[in-house]
């Protein structure tokens, strides 16, 4: 039986009648369940609610978690012979183990990492451990936990290869025996998704539908649910970087690159050498980001999010350099980057539970509004083809209904026809249409949306102008080309008349460009706002933002026409 650790000043461990601890606190003459270290990461890591990325945000709550617990300095063979010990083997992984016997299994593994690293206190770390342990696994202090998801747990927070622990993760779930049953994956994704929700992300990695992640596994095996899955399609799976265990692989490569340093300053904060992970710009020159800068959205003036960027753990090479400094000349030159779907960097599926998929946030390589509505047509059309979206339109978020009109430019009819496929026929309003968003992120959701409508209605009257010169120029023309009631004088007023609406019009159409690319920016900037996830607690409606998006498409749409149809005029 392990003794207390030392705890703060004006702190008293004590235990339940099932043997289950409690913390005491005298200055506030309060008790609580999780021990006062583990309080105070929970605390910290409130702080990074500002990372943008769920992946991210997820896994550095993850590693501050398993620094405190100091489980990063058990080897996951310590942890496996102190199972074997105590007659803990594959076969059974479906029992379960009391408090007691808990706390005699983690102070037994502390031990045995303490004759590898002498600094690490058995009693404190177990203590520590186990109200982490108890958290996850046994919320509501029943007493007792599961064999299985203990190791599962366990295996996640120690130190090991990642490949390691996806190869002890399998033999577990499957048991000792060859082959995974589709019931023991979903069990072993339920177990492993009890990490990221007491980090308050559950949600995030739809900790609700892991039964689409276990029909993704096996799809891609080519296998029925009823065959048994072998180890390498398991692997070859996992390294995938499935969404729901995204944050695993994530918490690896952010734990590798804590003490690499490398040549490069940041662009933004000008931290120089950057230490940790290192994002480098494919579209701009010499754009380098800090993680701190880049996991929180910072830009530069020609830097935006939606530009391509890569992630470097280690240190770059020379031929990183090259095959970069390529890179950025192929963007540099076409944007056809910007026209592709965007390259995830894990594994996404189909979910059952919901037919209106959102673009996830993590992803390493972006788009602009038209590639990030273009995707979502096409996953509207899937629908459609397999009969889960009937095509009527939502009634809790009506859509702007348009009077229908002619384009003259493949560019006009696929801003508004892309942006209207979505937003006109929302697949499912009630569950996608809202999102946990944070006070300040709505306070600038409403600034945006404010901001575009003045800027739309002061299109529309410069639009309205534009129209009413065409016309009158087409009439003029008009009448001087049939020249029959006009007289010589009049013919030269005419011209002159023309030719004044001409050099007008050329202003309009170079106020016109400017609008419009100050347009798709801030179309561009609400676009990667209304993206984002964040904690629970409000709810903001995303057909709104796009419906704004398709006022703009309409309005942008209309500009290219009048713009065209005056360059037609003019030549």
């Amino acid at each position: 039986m392990p003794e207390s650790g030392s705890l703060p000043d004006g702190w008293e461990r004590a235990e339940a009648e099932n043997g289950i601890p409690y913390y005491i606190n005298h200055h506030t003459e309060k008790a609580q369940w999780d021990h006062p270290h583990i309080s105070e990461v929970l605390q910290d890591t409130d702080g990074l609610n500002d990372i943008r990325y769920a992946a991210y945000r997820t896994a550095m709550k993850l590693r501050a978690m398993q620094k405190t617990t100091q489980m990063n300095m058990v080897q996951m063979d310590i942890m496996k012979q102190a199972f074997v010990d105590m007659g803990l083997g594959e076969t059974q992984n479906s029992s379960t183990l009391s408090v007691v016997e808990l706390e005699s299994l983690i102070y037994k593994i502390f031990c045995l990492a303490h004759h590898q690293i002498t600094s690490l206190n058995p009693n404190e770390s177990s203590d520590v451990a186990i109200s982490w342990l108890l958290k996850c696994l046994d919320s509501g202090r029943a007493g007792y936990v599961n064999v299985r998801a203990l190791k599962v747990v366990m295996a996640t927070m120690c130190s090991a290869p990642l490949e390691d622990k996806y190869i002890y993760l399998f033999q577990q779930a499957a048991g000792g025996k060859v082959g995974l049953e589709y019931r023991s994956c979903t069990q072993l994704l339920e177990d492993l998704i009890l990490i990221p929700k007491h980090l308050m992300e559950g949600a995030t990695f739809h900790s609700g539908d892991l039964e689409s992640a276990t029909n993704s596994c096996w799809s891609s095996a080519h296998i029925g649910p009823d065959e048994a899955l072998n180890r390498d399609h398991f692997q070859s799976w996992v390294l995938q970087e499935p969404r729901c265990i995204v944050w695993l692989p994530t918490m690896h490569r952010i734990a590798s690159s804590e003490t690499v340093r490398h040549d490069a300053k940041c662009s933004v904060c000008k931290m120089f050498p950057i230490i940790g992970l290192r994002y480098r710009c494919l579209k701009c020159s010499n754009v380098d980001l800090c993680q701190s800068c880049f996991w929180t959205q910072q830009t530069l003036k020609n830097h935006k999010v939606t530009h391509p960027t890569k992630e470097y753990c280690l240190e770059t090479t020379t031929g990183d350099d090259v095959c970069d400094f390529y890179q950025q000349m192929k963007n540099k030159i076409t944007r056809r980057y910007r026209h592709k779907a965007p390259k995830k960097v894990y594994l996404d599926y189909p979910h059952a539970n919901e037919k209106f998929k959102r673009i996830p946030e993590c992803s390493l390589v972006f788009v602009d509004v038209h590639s990030c509505i273009d995707t979502l047509a096409s996953r509207l059309r899937e629908l459609e083809v397999r009969g889960e979206y009937d095509g009527s339109p939502s009634t809790s978020h009506p859509a702007p209904v348009a009077a229908p009109r002619k384009f003259k430019s493949p560019e006009s009819r696929q801003i508004v026809a892309e942006i209207e496929s979505h937003v006109d026929h929302p697949a499912d309003t009630g569950k996608a249409a809202s999102s946990p968003r944070k006070p300040a992120v709505l306070a600038a959701s409403a600034a945006e949306k404010r901001l575009m409508e003045e800027q739309l209605m002061a299109l529309e009257q410069q639009n309205a102008r534009l129209l009413t010169d065409l016309s009158r120029a087409n009439a003029a023309a008009a009448a001087i080309q049939t020249g029959d009631s006009l007289s010589q004088s009049s013919h030269r007023t005419s011209s002159v008349g023309v030719n004044t609406l001409r050099a007008s019009q050329q202003e309009e159409y170079i106020k016109m460009g400017e609008e419009r690319e100050s347009l798709e920016e801030m179309v561009d900037s609400l676009m990667d706002l209304s993206q984002t996830e964040e904690p629970e607690g409000l709810e903001y409606p995303h057909s709104d933002v796009l419906a704004a998006a398709v006022k703009v498409g309409r309005i942008m749409a209309t500009i290219v026409d009048a713009v065209e149809a005056t360059q037609e005029h003019l030549a």
